[in-house]
């Protein structure tokens, strides 16, 4: 008969019941500045594991990102549960593993930062146990980059180009407030205008120390067009995405209902939507909404583009233009004229030495 391995099953049954909450009311340590880096160890009374938190903050527009270490140190092995966090609680990445006696695990956490999540925790917790104890040293290193929505927008037309910046940080993806929306630079015919934005997808990569996880709530942006269109002219929207991403985009009115969409038919193909208006719009105000559908990429990069044409001219209105300029035409006809004129000219007299009467000799007789 053979033994069960008993032990292991004690250790893993004690660490499972031991797994402390990750509690929103905890103190954080330190708060961490960006570009700062930190080391410890998660040891606790008799070695039974702690959790440490430190807090960090970032501005909307940026990615945040925690590099994570975490080796055994002493004694058996722990469960180790590391992530990020909101300041009200709960993870917004995490990794929940088991670390054996002498190994390491890295893990990266990267969140795109939309400014509703306020500051960050980072969570840093070694499950042991008195009758399982363990001592586990981590490594924390953060960092910053800024992906803003609409940082640069030009405006172009053929009196040139004006660039601007909207200093938004990132756009909001909701149209039930407005007034929070920011407001592109007014368009009219013959203008043509471009901007840059950014999307953030949830995305997991394992590697071979650990993984690395990305995510954001920033799953869409919405900007205000002012138009000034007279009748007949074409509205041209195009979204252009990253390879291996499929995007959204939908034409609204002021008031947020839908009028026109389209979305990429494969992924990294742009979405392009083409729209006349019928009347006259005047002081106008459309919304732009750019919606992501699926991606591989963690940090979505846009470009947007909006084309206001001129509308068609009606026949009254077409210029019949010669082959060549007027200038052109005009010394062609005075030349034409003179040869004409000299031509007439050298045939009368040619016909008159022609018709005009011989003399006859004289005779004498």
């Amino acid at each position: 008969m053979k033994r069960l391995p008993f032990a292991p099953l004690l250790v893993a049954a004690i660490l499972a019941a031991s797994l402390p909450p990750v509690l929103a009311g905890q103190d954080c340590l330190r708060t961490l500045a960006i570009g700062e880096s930190v080391e410890g160890e998660l040891r606790g009374p008799e070695n039974s594991g702690e959790t440490h938190i430190y807090c960090v903050k970032a501005e909307k527009g940026q990615w945040l990102s925690v590099r994570v270490e975490m080796y055994h140190k002493e004694l058996l092995n722990s469960r180790i549960i590391t992530g990020l966090s909101q300041e009200g609680g709960g993870f917004l990445l995490y990794s929940d593993e088991i670390l054996p006696s002498g190994g390491q695990k890295s893990y990266l956490y990267s969140w795109y930062v939309t400014g509703n999540e306020g500051s960050f925790r980072i969570i840093l917790t070694s499950v042991a146990a008195r009758l399982a104890p363990s001592v586990v040293g981590y490594r924390v290193f953060v960092s910053v980059s800024s992906n803003l929505d609409a940082e640069l927008v030009q405006v172009k037309s053929e009196l040139g180009s004006e660039t601007y910046s909207l200093k938004i940080g990132d756009a909001p993806g909701e149209v039930y407030a407005p007034e929070n929306l920011p407001e592109l630079p007014s368009l009219s015919p013959g203008k043509t205008l471009t901007l840059a934005g950014h999307l953030s997808a949830n995305v997991v990569k394992e590697v071979e120390s650990g993984a690395e996880l990305y995510g954001g709530r920033d799953t869409g942006d919405i900007y205000i067009l002012p138009v000034d269109a007279p009748a007949n002219s074409r509205l041209n929207i195009t979204v252009k995405p990253p390879p291996k991403t499929s995007l959204l985009v939908v034409l609204r009115s002021e008031d947020g209902a839908a009028l026109t969409s389209a979305s990429s038919k494969r992924p990294g193909e742009p979405a392009s939507i083409a729209t006349v208006f019928n009347k006259a719009v005047r002081d106008g105000r459309l919304l732009v909404d750019i919606q992501l559908l699926k991606s591989e990429n963690p940090d979505v990069a846009y470009s947007l583009e909006l084309v206001l044409t001129e509308p068609p001219k009606t026949e009254s209105e077409v210029e019949l233009k010669p082959p060549f300029p007027e200038s052109q035409a005009r010394t062609l006809v005075i030349g034409f004229s003179a040869t004409v004129i000299a031509v007439t000219v050298a045939s009368v007299v040619i016909g008159w030495f022609r018709r005009r009467p011989e003399r006859q000799p004289a005779y004498y007789w």
